[in-house]
């Protein structure tokens, strides 16, 4: 039998290309055998739209009226924004293989928004009259916080759909969220009658929701040395929800301080949340057991904040959450 040359060199090339150990490296990893861990870190940059503020109008609406005086225009400055405000994501997952296709995993995250982040506002009126004139003010400065924190265990189960290496999971997911609100209201002003008033009107709110319930979800990767990863995954939690808002005000006119007005206020109630989560990214597998990924996620949360309707206020209670993120994952 004759073999022409250059079906010996094809040949040869096949060889080579299939013995490279680039080209090993290249697909995601292999199949693991029973006892094999994965390890991910991931941290990123989150915002969120948390609230809108409790003074819509500002601080004009706030400045105390002078009855025996003609207020001219009032002049403001800051005010209030839309609520949208930054913050920090982490997250750690161990994963441990029962077999090629079976496995575990242990998972938490973090997120923590709006932590240095402050709305205020002001705004003078002068008012003139028939014995003297006077500048009546007023200033807010209120702040939203949130964090959350989740721990996940579930069961896994990995299988190839055409192009797509796929982990479909089950399992529970406990949630800490902590919720936080806190504004000042300082007023400057009087007529010739009842004198100059100073008040000071200080809130802070408070709320926390412990959860858990069950959560599903799949991820999947796609490609080679360079492909694409993502996830989607939702759960439904039962849990309880304590809140409670305290107002504090402080006066003195002419001098002379008012008593000190504190109410407080609380609600305590059993409660649910729900979460969608979703995320897809870049991924570089930089070694046989090692993968890096730059990715982008959204977290939907139905019901996770206290409104504080019962203070008056109205807040939003559903959140979602954009993050920007960096994953390492290593197997051994």
């Amino acid at each position: 039998m004759t073999i022409s040359r250059a079906t010996t060199v094809s040949a040869l090339l096949a060889s080579a290309a299939a013995a490279s150990p680039i080209d090993q490296a290249a697909a995601q990893f292999a199949p693991a055998v029973p006892g094999t861990m994965t390890y991910s870190v991931e941290g990123g940059f989150a915002f969120s739209h948390l609230s809108s503020t409790a003074f819509p109008g500002g601080a004009v609406p706030y400045i105390p009226a002078s009855f025996d005086k003609t207020g001219l225009p009032a002049q403001s400055s800051g005010g209030s924004h839309d609520g949208w405000v930054g913050g920090w994501y982490g997250a750690f997952s161990a994963t441990r293989n029962i077999d090629p296709v079976n496995d575990w995993r242990f998972s938490a995250a973090f997120y923590l928004l709006g932590a240095k982040t402050t709305n205020s506002g002001s705004a003078t009126q002068e008012f003139t009259g028939l014995f003297f004139d006077a500048v009546n003010s007023a200033s807010f400065a209120e702040r939203n916080r949130f964090a959350l924190y989740t721990a996940d265990f579930d069961f896994g189960r990995s299988f190839n759909a055409g192009v797509f290496q796929v982990r479909a999971f089950s399992g529970l997911r406990a949630a800490y969220m902590r919720d936080g609100y806190d504004s000042s209201l300082h007023t400057e002003g009087g007529d010739f009658f009842n004198g100059i008033t100073i008040a000071d009107t200080f809130s802070w709110g408070r709320s926390s929701f412990y959860g858990i319930g069950p959560r599903i979800g799949f991820d999947y990767f796609t490609g080679s040395t360079i492909g694409l990863v993502g996830g989607l995954s939702g759960a439904v939690l039962g849990g309880y929800r304590e809140a409670s808002f305290t107002t504090s005000l402080s006066s003195a006119t002419d001098g002379t301080a008012a008593p000190l007005a504190v109410s407080y206020r609380n609600q305590n109630q059993f409660s649910y949340v729900a979460n969608l989560s979703g995320n897809i990214g870049v991924a570089w597998q930089f070694a046989p057991n090692g993968q890096l990924v730059v990715g982008y996620k959204l977290d939907q949360w139905w019901n996770a904040r206290s409104s504080f309707d019962f203070a008056g206020l109205d807040r939003s209670e559903d959140l979602l959450i954009h993050t920007a993120f960096v994953r390492v994952t290593v197997r051994h």
